[in-house]
């Protein structure tokens, strides 16, 4: 799987944002990531 490079990420933020007129923050589910900061995101998270 190719992920996207910095610019590609960058742009799909700010066209959600402007899309749902709200601040989005987008996070890649990685086995990197803390299972504390999961879980404290877990409640908010969209996947798509």
């Amino acid at each position: 799987m190719k992920y996207p490079d910095f610019d590609s990420f960058v742009g799909l933020k700010i066209y959600l944002e402007k899309l749902f007129e709200r601040n989005v923050d987008l996070v890649r589910k990685r086995n990197q990531i803390k299972p504390s900061f999961l879980n404290r995101i877990q409640k908010d998270i969209i996947n798509v």
